[in-house]
């Protein structure tokens, strides 16, 4: 879509036209063993065009490959960060191996907090975040019954299981942080963190059912959040009216022969999607 030269370089370069908004792309740098969230903020530390490693520089289609490279589905990117210097050439794999998978409240950091230079202004009236998830369902573990795993299984499961602990984290961090205005409920004890108008007595199904507080009334949070994630486990695709999908089948991360039904879940999904979670920015 936009070609193998584009950069993260400002629209206004003459060899790029395509990257007109702001951009961060998170991976993990396995050779320093650190989250590398990598911005097209110009006035980011290490976008300084005069660097000779200036992030800018990377063509965008490598940073969104290392981005995805979960491992043991993909293999990871190689990235020369300066083309001069070979000391400067690191190995890649997914962000979501990071505590950033959802990085909803990284880009909130990275937005508000002075030392990433943009300074964006926070508070309910001056920030929303929309964090949209592509599909998540628990992975069912061992039982008392059967304790044990072969290491093949093992192994094979560690991404998934780890990726979706980490974005539930951050999901609550932002709902915690800032103003949930929408979202599926997160557990049985804290249910989904939508303010709500409820009463000392009542039962927790009762205070989960109670009207959300009008976003008229400001409550002094950071930011307003809303989070949309298609709920892939059994239930989750019956409600969604995929009875006749099998969730194993669509859970998995490098099955492209699913690619065609996953669209069709993103469209059902999306009737979730309602103006009224975005208060005074619609």
């Amino acid at each position: 879509m936009f070609g193998a030269e584009t950069t993260l370089e400002p629209a206004s370069h003459p060899s790029n036209e395509s990257i007109k908004c702001l951009l961060l792309v998170v991976t993990k740098n396995v050779t320093t063993d650190s989250p590398w969230p990598i911005s097209s903020n110009p006035d980011a530390k290490y976008n300084d065009p005069s660097r000779p490693d200036c992030n800018l520089r990377i063509p965008l289609w490598q940073l969104v490959r290392a981005s995805t490279a979960a491992p043991v589905f993909f293999p990871p990117e190689v990235l020369q960060w300066d083309p001069r210097d070979p000391s400067k050439t690191f190995v890649f794999v997914d962000g979501g191996v990071t505590p950033h998978n959802n990085p909803a409240f990284l880009l909130y950091r990275m937005a508000t907090e002075p030392s990433y230079r943009l300074s964006w202004r926070t508070g309910e009236k001056n920030l929303l975040v929309v964090s949209i998830g592509t599909g998540a369902a628990e992975s069912l573990g061992e039982t008392a019954a059967k304790p044990n795993r072969n290491i093949v299984s093992t192994v094979a499961g560690l991404p998934e299981g780890l990726m979706y602990s980490i974005q539930v984290d951050q999901d609550i961090s932002c709902r915690t942080i800032g103003r949930c205005t929408y979202g599926a409920a997160l557990d049985h004890e804290i249910l989904d963190l939508v303010p709500r108008q409820v009463d000392e007595g009542m039962t927790i199904e009762e205070r989960y059912n109670a009207p959300p507080i009008p976003l008229s009334k400001n409550l002094g949070r950071s930011f307003l959040y809303a989070r949309y994630n298609a709920d892939l486990s059994r239930r989750g695709l019956d409600d969604l009216g995929f009875g006749n999908l099998d969730p194993t089948s669509i859970q998995k991360m490098d099955a492209v022969e699913n690619m065609s039904a996953l669209t069709e879940i993103g469209k059902a999904a999306s009737k979730f999607v309602n103006a009224a979670h975005f208060g005074p920015f619609i």
